[in-house]
């Protein structure tokens, strides 16, 4: 069995939680996009931002909001 991948280390979220696994709450990744709250919920809507629903907790990947970014840039 191979071993387990090395998990990323946590990181303080600005809502003083933790963030594990590369996932971001929508606010975090707002203030990342330096982009609002609702629009960063639009995004998801319309399918260019993926979220992951965490019992009642919505999170995005970090790596999709950097690619969007990046995306952004070019």
């Amino acid at each position: 069995r191979p071993p387990e991948p090395a998990s990323a280390p946590p990181v303080e979220t600005s809502e003083g939680g933790v963030e594990m696994n590369g996932l971001l709450t929508i606010r975090d990744a707002a203030k990342l996009l330096a982009l609002s709250d609702s629009m960063v919920r639009k995004l998801m809507r319309a399918r260019k931002l993926c979220a992951v629903r965490i019992g009642r907790s919505v999170r995005v990947r970090a790596d999709d909001v950097n690619a969007l970014m990046s995306a952004g840039r070019g």
